[in-house]
């Protein structure tokens, strides 16, 4: 299985709250755009700022965790192919990168294509 990882971090001018409800809306938005085009399985994390996670970060010398991590699933490459050729999928594409520029320090952040081993 082939998936589009997204390690999100937020504009260093945006507050934890703020993120958060930007966060919740981006969710949304992506998830209902991805099932609209037949896209079964997308995984939304967020980072959890708790006394546990400032542990590990200090006991084995670790950068500050991402605030959101994104999956989603496609059954191969032919797939997310046929997709990128779809003009109303580039559209709706188009409105959901307009909107994690509204938030997301796309600089700090990460995205990449991986296999899912498992």
């Amino acid at each position: 299985m082939l998936k589009f990882v997204q390690c999100i971090k937020g504009q260093p001018d945006i507050e934890l709250y703020e993120f958060r409800q930007y966060w919740g809306d981006y969710c949304t938005r992506f998830s209902d755009f991805l099932k609209g085009h037949g896209i079964a399985r997308v995984d939304f994390s967020t980072a959890l700022a708790v006394e546990d996670t400032l542990k590990i970060m200090v006991e084995r010398g670790t950068r500050q965790p991402y605030d959101g991590m994104v999956e989603v699933y496609f059954e191969n490459a032919g797939v997310l192919r046929q997709l990128l050729e779809k003009p109303d999928f580039q559209g709706g594409l188009s409105q959901i990168q307009a909107l994690q520029e509204e938030f997301i320090d796309l600089e700090h952040s990460t995205f990449f294509f991986a296999m899912d081993d498992g």
